[in-house]
């Protein structure tokens, strides 16, 4: 009896330690993120050109801007487009020592995108003029649920799209998840994160460089502008 009892002591105990070094190492990781937190704002964190491109990143004290600068050329002088995607984000906590640091972004309702070349823009623009002389559908009383669901939503991608005004080169136009249903497979550009959706970015801070992994830009070194 009294041999587990000992046991069962050591065994709270050990509880207790294990609680209270979690605690501590928590408490010491969000002291660091609070740390962190204006080292990140202010200026833009810029990646050198890498596979024709050239990420930014911009944070304010809530929100993140992530920016993909695209060129037609290998040395990034040659502009094609520019996509950019804001949204809120918070440093993340982990209970663990030796795991990376996270940034938890939480995406808005649009994305941006700019076109830089004029066969770009007039290719774009004739997609617009397409859809302006698209009609929608009509709501048969023969349909089923889904296929009033699937007709509403087609309907509602045409008179979205039609909102959309001409493509003009270097102005950046901010795109609805129904444009962008409707118009992205000619576009060829996609949000980073999907619309409204949570994600966590990996990131490292050392010796003034930012390291992070993100859709779609993959892993990059940064460096504050």
């Amino acid at each position: 009896m009294k041999k587990h009892a000992f046991l069962f002591l050591i065994a709270i105990l050990w509880l207790g330690t294990l609680v209270g070094c979690g605690k501590e190492i928590m408490s010491k990781q969000e002291r660091q993120r609070n740390e962190m937190t204006p080292e990140l704002v202010g200026g833009t964190w810029t990646s050198r050109c890498e596979n024709k491109s050239v990420a930014r990143l911009t944070f304010t004290d809530a929100n993140l801007t992530i920016t993909h600068d695209k060129y037609y050329d290998a040395e990034c002088k040659d502009a094609l487009r520019t996509v950019s995607q804001t949204g809120t984000y918070k440093l993340a906590h982990n209970f663990k020592e030796g795991i990376n640091n996270g940034i938890v972004f939480i995406a808005a309702d649009k994305f941006e995108v700019a076109q830089h070349a004029d066969m770009e823009v007039d290719a774009q623009n004739n997609v617009l003029t397409g859809i302006q002389n698209e009609t929608e559908a009509k709501i048969e009383p023969t349909l089923n649920a889904q296929q009033r669901r699937d007709t509403t939503r087609a309907n509602l991608r045409i008179r979205e799209a039609k909102a959309i005004t001409v493509w003009k080169r270097g102005e950046a136009k901010a795109l609805t998840r129904l444009q962008h249903e409707k118009i992205g497979g000619s576009l060829g550009e996609n949000p980073f994160v999907d619309f409204e959706s949570r994600t966590l970015f990996r990131y490292e801070f050392d010796n003034g460089f930012l390291q992070l992994n993100a859709p779609t830009i993959g892993g990059r070194v940064f460096t504050k502008q």
